[in-house]
């Protein structure tokens, strides 16, 4: 009998002891999602270990100053925030490379073709401003009688005879406003020329000029002139802007028999178109 009584006396004690560590030491399985219970805890262990630290980043707490200058807490999931600023960052990094490609990409690559962009052009007619005035040019000229039995203002470094090559602008002197400016060329040499028309080459570019009424006559046994003297107009502005702004030019007198005679302008006669020119429209004359 007391045998039997120490048995059941052992046996209350275990069952005590089995509730009471049941009681200290709950089951894990409480706190998780019904899903990862067992034994999904027993054949997935990672992935419960991975859900419950997910968890316990949720808990973390960040203290932030308010406006008023007192605390205020808030919870905040670190992993979630710095991923979103991760976001932003590449997103406005993007944003920029984009915007540096469209740049590129808007640029325009044509080859420029500067040797066609640079390359020399006739000269043609500019209305532009008077440089000098007339009391300054006019130390340069002097008054002859024309061949037309009119008084002229022709530059000082040339004549009216008919013994030399010549090419310059002149204008009558009449005391009032000049009634046209006039080109007055002439050919002189051993041989007669016979001359059609006359071609400026004017910084490399052609300007043909057809001249009317040319004269011809001879000097001594063997020298022969052959001159022409033509009023210009508005037809003819390209040239007489062309030669005044020369920076080189050339005249060739062209015959009919094919024998061409060439002669270079020096500085001093391209000079001498321009102040012609100058005066001329200082004392009134118009093309």
């Amino acid at each position: 009998m007391k045998k039997f009584s120490s048995i059941l006396l052992i046996s209350a004690f275990a069952i005590s002891l089995v509730g009471f560590n049941g009681y200290a030491m709950p089951n894990d399985d409480d706190n998780l999602d019904p899903s990862l219970k067992m034994p999904v805890r027993k054949l997935y262990p990672d992935r419960v270990a991975a859900e419950q630290q997910k968890k316990a980043d949720k808990k973390k707490k960040k203290v932030k100053p308010c406006k008023s200058g007192e605390q205020c807490e808030y919870y905040v999931m670190y992993h979630e925030l710095l991923e979103e600023q991760a976001a932003q960052q590449q997103h406005a990094q993007e944003s920029v490379d984009m915007a540096a490609l469209d740049s590129l990409l808007n640029i325009d690559y044509t080859i420029v073709d500067y040797a066609e962009l640079y390359k020399p052009k006739p000269l043609k007619w500019q209305d532009e401003p008077l440089t000098s005035t007339a009391d300054e040019l006019k130390p340069y000229f002097k008054s002859l009688r024309s061949e037309l039995g009119q008084e002229c203002l022709i530059p000082k470094d040339v004549t009216m005879g008919h013994s030399d090559n010549q090419v310059y602008f002149y204008f009558d002197d009449n005391g009032s406003a000049p009634t046209a400016l006039r080109l007055r060329a002439q050919y002189y040499a051993d041989d007669p020329l016979m001359m059609d028309h006359v071609k400026f080459i004017v910084n490399g570019f052609d300007y043909i000029f057809r001249p009317t009424a040319i004269q011809t006559g001879k000097n001594g046994s063997r020298m022969y002139w052959e001159t022409f003297d033509n009023a210009l107009n508005s037809q003819d502005k390209d040239l007489i802007y062309a030669l005044s702004h020369a920076s080189w030019a050339s005249v060739t007198f062209i015959s009919s028999t094919g024998i061409n005679h060439n002669i270079d302008l020096t500085k001093e006669q391209i000079q001498d178109f321009y102040r012609t020119l100058q005066l001329y429209q200082h004392l009134g004359g118009k093309l």
